[in-house]
């Protein structure tokens, strides 16, 4: 019999974009030119105009009265001057008028074009963000109030502590990562309406992204597929229902499409439903790879290693099960902490008239002993013996294996089930605080969501057996630092994130305090806080949305800067809950730390 737990409540390992809008603009000067003084002066000479349509004006002498406008000059320039001599001829001279079609004299001004009109601005609207900010969802960018015939472009960030903008999305829709979460996002819409300029608007903010235990499926997870030789199965892969989401299959984790790497008669369709029909003389891979993509992950990025197991056709004859005909292709249950579960077993066949009778052993037939209750088979949950029906509610997240044997007469049916139990929706923060100290003794304080402290440390070295009490409180000297990891729990105390392997939806805990001076910086996936000022400071942690709080002592030190004290004694590492505590440190890699005490039995 065996039993894979998820991880208990004290064991915790949290493992691993600017928008620049340049606008230019110029303008045209449009300068008016006029002609000088000198250009205008009246030449001493007989003036000759060679343009029939430009009129001759002959200024008059000092002192006289203005001569009236002369007729239009005629075509022949012998007719512009009265013959020498002539008693008639005035003794005014003429200047002479520039024809009109004359070209300037050089240096002379020429009049500036007029420029076209600049095209006006789009009138903006407004963009909101629609739908639920969960893994594997869509949201969508909304728009109102721009003008008739607007057309659109998009262009989708993403907002996080650490992680990057990577890709971000171009189109109306965006479909959220399993990856993303404790981000939001924004959206900036640039409308251009006809015979306008392009106009930019971004949204507010998105709420909160959330990542549930089932959305990180294909986080480079691995799946077995039972199926029944000869029998048509169908097994629909989509970690959520949301037709945005498109799936390829090839032989690796990385890759394009290559449907040949399926056994004949097995297809997967494009929305994600593996079917079709396989016997046990199948050749089967163990390298089928189903992909998905996101903006996050685009091409098919993230993926999932499907296992094809082939049982053997049931025997119709005598009392029976269908399915869960080995360990192998056990019938798969899911149940919630804290919620009450139901399923009922039946099995068919057998002696006409005779009852059928039900029970749980482990899966190599042996009896459950007591002490397995709660560990191998979970507490809380029974199987009536005589309607099969397995209920109850259990409040520990873990993985259970068992047999259900099913008697008639003298006949009998066994069916092989996984159950697994997943944790309920976060309540809190368990958070663990570690500090330097002794290297003779480690101490870590374990801070449940309701603020209750439970102390953990090695009186005799890490090498050691471990002591734990209730109570107590982190304490840490003045101007020293201490080390806080933290992962969410339900309201049982079940972490709801996986610790085992690469958990690549997690994101950085967050911590902050009442005393400003306090100094916070990022340790992998934890962080250090450390403390310039003595007295009592109340600190926060966040993790995945939910948040604990909590007070740390902070003893004086000697000398410290801005103790306020002098000759004050040094920091001992003592506090209320026993001796001189040392941390548990860092694990390599960004792993938080490594709880030393299981609140369940894992087996």
């Amino acid at each position: 019999m065996h039993k894979n737990c998820l991880p208990p409540i004290h064991r915790i390992a949290a493992i691993g974009s600017a928008v620049a809008i340049v606008a230019a603009s110029s303008a045209f000067g449009i300068g008016a030119v006029s002609a000088s003084a000198d250009e205008l002066a009246p030449n001493t000479s007989v003036a000759t105009s060679t343009s029939v349509d430009a009129p001759t004006v002959t200024p008059a002498p000092t002192g006289a009265p203005t001569p009236a406008a002369a007729p239009a000059a005629p075509t022949d320039p012998a007719a512009d001057a009265p013959a020498a001599g002539t008693p008639d001829a005035p003794t005014a001279t003429t200047p002479a008028v520039p024809a009109a079609a004359t070209p300037a004299a050089p240096g002379a001004a020429t009049p500036a074009p007029t420029a076209a009109a600049a095209p006006t601005a789009t009138p903006a609207g407004t963009v909101t963000i629609s739908g639920t900010t969960r893994a594997w969802r869509t949201i969508s960018a909304d728009t109102a109030g721009w003008p008739t015939g607007t057309t659109f472009t998009y262009r989708w960030d993403f907002h996080h502590p650490v992680l990057g903008n990577r890709y971000p999305g171009t189109e109306r829709t965006y479909v959220v990562d399993p990856e993303q979460a404790d981000g939001t996002f924004t959206v900036t819409v640039t409308g251009t309406a006809p015979g306008m300029t392009p106009t930019s608007v971004t949204s507010a903010p998105s709420s909160t992204v959330v990542v549930e235990d089932a959305d990180r499926q294909f986080i480079y997870d691995q799946r077995v597929v039972p199926v029944t030789s000869g029998e048509p199965f169908s097994v629909d892969l989509a970690p959520a229902d949301n037709p945005d989401l498109s799936f390829f299959v090839n032989g690796s984790i990385s890759g394009t499409a290559d449907p040949s790497v399926l056994p004949a008669g097995v297809t997967l369709s494009e929305n994600g439903v593996l079917s079709g029909t396989l016997d046990s003389s199948t050749p089967l891979s163990d390298q089928i790879w189903v992909h998905v993509s996101t903006p996050y992950h685009p091409g098919g990025g993230l993926s999932e290693r499907i296992l094809l197991s082939v049982a053997p056709a049931e025997d119709d004859g005598g009392l029976s099960f269908s399915g869960g005909s080995s360990e192998d292709h056990a019938v798969q249950l899911r149940g919630q902490a804290g919620t009450a579960f139901s399923h009922t077993f039946q099995a068919t066949g057998g002696p006409v008239d005779e009852p059928v009778r039900y029970s749980v052993v482990r899966p190599d037939g042996q009896p459950f002993p007591t002490s397995d209750i709660g560990a191998s088979f979970p507490a809380g949950i029974t199987l009536d013996p005589t309607t099969g029906v397995l209920s109850g509610t259990d409040d520990q997240a873990a993985s259970y294996s068992f047999a259900v044997v099913a008697t008639s007469g003298g006949q009998s049916a066994t069916q092989y089930v996984d159950l697994r139990t997943t944790p309920a929706p976060a309540v809190g923060a368990l958070v663990t605080v570690t500090r330097p100290g002794d290297v003779r003794e480690q101490r870590t304080w374990i801070v449940k969501p309701d603020g209750s402290v439970e102390t953990t440390w090695f009186p005799n070295g890490p090498q050691h057996d471990i002591a734990q009490q209730a109570g107590g409180r982190p304490t840490a000297a003045q101007g020293s630092t201490l080390l806080i990891a933290a992962a969410p729990v339900d309201a049982f105390g079940n972490i709801t994130v996986p610790l085992d392997g690469d958990w690549d939806g997690r994101t950085p805990i967050g911590v902050t305090s009442d005393v400003a001076s306090d100094v916070v910086e990022r340790a992998g996936w934890n962080a250090e806080i450390t403390f310039p000022h003595a007295s009592t400071h109340t600190l926060t942690v966040t993790t995945q949305g939910v948040s604990t709080t909590f007070p740390v002592t902070v003893v004086p030190s000697a000398g410290a800067a801005g103790s306020g004290t002098t000759g004050s004694l040094a920091f001992t590492g003592a506090d209320e809950t026993g001796p001189i505590a040392w941390g548990l440190g860092l694990v390599a890699s960004g792993v938080a730390l490594l709880t030393l005490r299981a609140r369940r039995r894992r087996v």
